[in-house]
């Protein structure tokens, strides 16, 4: 497994490393911190390659897309499928006037029902990020060695 762009300047301060060592028992994970980003389709590249009797039989590149989604190249996902009709925000506005309707009850109506549970999910998943925060204690994950600090009293002058 090789890890390219932001995954590999900070692959295991978040935690990447260890996720993918995690999943994937004796795995190596490689932090390639030379290819450069334009030679990248993503900033948050990952190459996995699958080896059988020491010979490479198979190689896929997978993007982290951001909060926790992944995307395999040259492979259609849920979020390639076109929900807005519209092709830009002057004509969400203008559907939105002449249907009296908000622009939040037009994102419900086009995203479907799921999506107030979606935000649910995510609300709550901030909240706990939260709570864990202003609670933990020590030190950083990483090799920064950085102190937590949320949980600090704020004196005057700082911050």
């Amino acid at each position: 497994m090789t890890l390219y762009g932001s995954l590999a300047f900070t692959g295991e301060g978040h935690g990447t490393g260890k996720a993918i060592r995690e999943g994937l028992p004796g795995a190596v994970v490689i932090y390639d911190r030379e290819t450069q980003l334009k030679d990248l389709p993503h900033p948050n590249t990952m190459l996995f390659k699958a080896f059988k009797n020491e010979r490479e039989i198979a190689s896929k590149r997978i993007f982290s897309i951001g909060g926790g989604s992944i995307r395999i190249e040259n492979e259609l996902s849920p979020e390639d499928v076109e929900v807005y009709p519209q092709k830009n925000f002057t004509e969400i506005v203008t559907l939105c006037n002449q249907e009296k309707i908000s622009i939040l009850q037009l994102i419900y109506i086009l995203e479907g029902a799921k999506l107030r549970e979606y935000l649910k999910k995510v609300w709550k998943a901030m909240q706990d990020s939260v709570e864990r925060g202003l609670t933990a204690e020590g030190i950083l994950p990483g090799g920064l060695q950085l102190t937590r600090k949320a949980r600090s009293p704020v004196s005057s002058g700082t911050r």
